[in-house]
């Protein structure tokens, strides 16, 4: 069984069958079509409606949907994550990094942030060259 946090609210997720789905031990039927790798329609209760996947962070399992046009956030979680969780981990490489490690051998050419100072996921922290080529390391996380 899985979780869906779907803006803010938690409700659990259970696969029945093509069609069926367990929502908070409730069955419920839904015709689900892919129009496009991104468009999907899903008739519901009589009523048709259109899902844009506009984007997925595997990382966090976090989707940002647009569901008849208004936006909707949903992240999904499963038993294992639970685990997790209650372990004090999170899931993906970047929550539990404390260290920075270069993907390679090499040499740094400039440090481009102080000690101390706040840096945000993204932010250009060196830049290290190797085989020839410079690389920019960035940061994985706030």
């Amino acid at each position: 069984m899985k979780k869906a946090i779907i803006d803010g609210q938690e409700v659990s997720i259970e696969a029945v069958s093509k069609g069926e789905t367990k929502v908070d031990g409730n069955v419920v039927r839904h015709d689900t079509q892919q129009q496009s790798s991104h468009y999907y329609t899903v008739e519901l209760k009589g009523r048709t409606h259109h899902v844009e996947v506009r984007g997925f962070d595997k990382a966090t399992s976090m989707a940002d949907l647009r569901v008849d046009g208004k936006k909707v956030n949903v992240q999904m979680t499963d038993q294992y994550d639970d685990l997790l969780k209650a372990l004090g981990m999170e899931r993906g490489a970047a929550s539990q990094e404390k260290d920075l490690k270069a993907p390679m051998p090499g040499l740094v050419l400039s440090i481009d942030c102080k000690e101390g100072q706040e840096v945000a996921k993204g932010d250009a922290l060196l830049v290290l060259e190797a085989m020839k080529m410079e690389n920019v390391i960035k940061s994985t996380r706030d």
